[in-house]
C-alpha cells in the first residue's frame, strides 16, 4: 500500500503549475514576458479574467499602455501584480504610548 501525501497549495500556485505543464505540453514557452499584450491575451495567459486585470490597471497595480481602444500590458507586470502582497508596517508606536497613557493616569 503506498502513502498518500497531502499538500496545500495557493490558488495562484494551482494556476502556474497549470500554466507551465500547458506550455510543456504545447512545446512551447508562451510570449516573452516582456512583450506588450492585448489586455484578453495577458488576461488568459495569467489564467485571471479581463475585468481583474483592467481593475489591476485601474487600480495603478499593473502598468499599461493604450492602443487605441485597447490596454496592452508586459505579462511580467500580470505576474508581479498576482504576487501576495505583503500588508504594509505600521508604525502604532505613537497608538501604544496614548494607550499606555490613558491606562496609566
Amino acid at each position: 500500500m503506498s502513502a498518500v501525501r497531502v499538500i496545500t497549495i495557493t490558488t495562484d500556485e494551482l494556476r502556474a503549475i497549470i500554466r507551465e505543464e500547458l506550455e510543456r505540453a504545447q512545446g512551447t514557452s508562451g510570449p516573452a514576458p516582456d512583450k506588450l499584450l492585448p489586455l484578453a491575451e495577458a488576461a488568459d495567459l495569467a489564467g485571471i479574467s479581463p475585468e481583474t486585470l483592467r481593475s489591476y490597471i485601474h487600480a495603478g497595480r499593473v502598468p499599461a499602455k493604450r492602443a487605441g481602444r485597447e490596454y496592452r500590458v508586459r505579462l511580467s507586470d500580470v505576474h508581479r501584480a498576482m504576487e501576495p502582497q505583503a500588508p504594509p508596517e505600521v508604525d502604532d508606536s505613537a497608538r501604544t504610548k496614548a494607550i499606555i497613557r490613558r491606562l496609566k493616569g
